[in-house]
This record gives C-alpha cells, structure tokens and sequence, in this order.
C-alpha cells in the first residue's frame, strides 16, 4: 500500500549521536539511547525536541558512558601536500584519522600516532616503506622522497635554450 512508509521523527538539523528511534507493535514511536552495537540501551520518555527529553538523552549517554559527539558535521580534512601518500578524512562521529595508500584499490594502513609528533612522522615513514616493499617499485620511493624534501617551483640555474627536451 502507499503511504505506509513512516518518516523519520528526527529534526532537519539534528546530528546527536547515539540517539536511535523504532516503532511498537501498536505503532507508537520509541526513542532510546544505544552507544554500543551490542550494548544496552536505554529508553527515553517524553516528547522529543523538549527540554526534559534533551536532559534525559544526556543522562542516558553519561550512564552508558558515551562521549557527547555530534554526527559529522564538518567537511574532511585537506590531504596532506607535503607527504604524497598520507590521506586524512573524518570519521562519521568526527574524528579525524590519518591513512597511508600507496595508490587506489591498495589496502589503507591507519596512521594511529597524534598528527605533527615524531610519532606520527615516523609511523608514516614505516608505512610509506611496507607498502611500497609490498606493492611498489621505484618510482614510488622517489616520488615518496622527492614530494617530501625537495622544494618545488624553483627555475633551473642556466636559462632554457629553445628546442631542447626541457624547453
């Protein structure tokens, strides 16, 4: 039959998580709080979008010990320019994890040190080194080294002579 489908109860700008909702038997819509997959869950009464719900959503996550997140709200992260094969993007709750991909349709290796430690630099540079001892050849070692340590737009030191390879 048409029309049988229910809408989603939630709020246009609404982004909380671990705040899910089902149907009864009867109909009658549910709210509760779930922060695990395989967790407990708790229920919340009261009408959504009131005060004493926002409260009761609270006091449910603090039980079940959940970190207040919002779903991602905010677009990815830039990639990386000064190492070619780091990629960052964000994580559905916001969090913004750091991979290491030699090229597309190759296995990703997370980066798990904090970004700018020496940590995170040398755990790049071991991953950098797996992948390419598994998937790659030369190319990508230089091209590796060559993006990181070389500066780049410099002009060679003797003019250009026209209908040279460089020209």
């Amino acid at each position: 039959m048409l029309g049988t489908e229910k809408r989603d109860p939630r709020a246009p700008g609404d982004t909380r998580m671990y705040l899910y909702f089902d149907y009864s038997s009867l109909g009658a819509l549910r709210w509760y709080v779930k922060v695990s997959r395989k967790g407990r869950r708790i229920g919340i009464r009261g009408e959504y979008g009131t005060e004493a719900f926002d409260s009761a959503y609270d006091a449910a996550v603090a039980a079940l010990g959940g970190v207040m997140r919002k779903r991602r709200a905010e677009p990815d992260p830039p990639v990386q320019p000064e190492r070619r094969y780091v990629q960052a993007d964000r994580s559905q709750r916001g969090q913004t994890r750091y991979y290491v991909q030699l090229r597309n349709g190759l296995p990703k290796i997370r980066i798990r040190a904090e970004f700018g430690t020496k940590g995170f630099d040398g755990e790049c540079d071991a991953a950098i080194a797996s992948q390419i001892a598994l998937y790659g050849d030369a190319t990508d070692h230089i091209n590796a080294q060559k993006q990181r340590n070389e500066p780049r737009g410099e002009l060679p030191a003797e003019p250009l002579k026209p209908h040279t390879l460089r020209w």
